[in-house]
């Protein structure tokens, strides 16, 4: 790919549309790192007659989500030009996937972003495989190479302090955890569990120990239960210890000093 930024993004889109060409019956996930990229793309797919949709971030998630059902039944749709936004967690039918450079702006995007974008190509329920190209620059050409090649292994933290201390609360939350026993049942279910990380009883009871005391968890009779911290932190995705510091601020009084400009524009004498 030459140097130059705006020719080397120009020639990312043209590398991307000559694979969706060569490839005419197949459904393709094309992956851009900033959106003057994506709108580039999506002009060039547009301008070829090519059905696609940008689906970013300036979205709605109404409109997020009606692009996703589309390209999901749609035949006649082709291509889904994305940024991070369907990187985890959406599933579409994406025989193959383009990823446009691994840089943002001067920033190496994240190795595993990488590897979770090219994850989305041939999902299960869709596609019985799947394949993905990572258009990188000539110059860092195998320096690019080696770095997605040799992976930061994923070790799971799902056994440690606060990272146990939120999914206990959460799955306390939706009453698949009511008691210390259901923890192991629970726990032999994860990554961290096949990883071969044992959960000792002694951390479960400093967890919830830690979480009582928080006030985001009771326990009577070895019976646990969520209080409106455990709640707020299961239901918008925040550490339950973070909930309990909020709420306990929250009901601090405030002090006005005599004399400050603030008392003056407070009205206090």
């Amino acid at each position: 790919v030459p140097y130059g930024y705006e020719e080397n993004e120009k020639e990312k889109v043209r590398q991307a549309i000559r694979i969706v060409e060569e490839h005419g019956g197949d459904k393709f996930l094309l992956f851009v790192h900033t959106k003057r990229t994506g709108d580039m793309l999506a002009t060039a797919l547009k301008e070829r007659g090519i059905q696609s949709e940008y689906h970013n971030a300036d979205l709605t998630k109404d409109k997020r989500v009606a692009i996703e059902k589309r390209f999901r039944e749609d035949p006649k749709m082709r291509c889904l030009v994305a940024t991070s936004t369907v990187a985890a967690g959406i599933n579409v039918p994406a025989r193959r996937v383009v990823v446009l450079g691994v840089t943002r702006g001067l920033s190496e995007v994240e190795t595993q972003d990488i590897i979770q974008e090219c994850g989305r190509a041939g999902r299960p329920q869709y596609d019985p495989q799947g394949d993905a190209y990572i258009l990188l620059p000539s110059k860092t050409f195998e320096k690019q190479k080696a770095r997605l090649q040799n992976q930061t292994p994923i070790r799971s933290q799902m056994g440690e302090g606060k990272c146990l201390a939120f999914h206990l609360t959460s799955e306390v939350h939706h009453r698949n955890i009511q008691s210390q026993v259901d923890v192991h049942d629970w726990y032999e279910r994860s990554l961290a569990h096949h990883q071969s990380k044992e959960l000792d009883d002694s951390v479960v009871e400093e967890v919830v120990r830690g979480l009582t005391r928080c006030g985001a968890m009771t326990e009577e009779d070895g019976a646990y239960d969520v209080t409106s911290v455990g709640t707020v932190a299961s239901m918008f995705y925040f550490s339950p210890y973070d909930v309990a510091d909020l709420a306990r601020n929250w009901k601090l009084r405030p002090v006005v000093l005599r004399g400050s400009p603030l008392a003056a524009a407070a009205g206090v004498c």
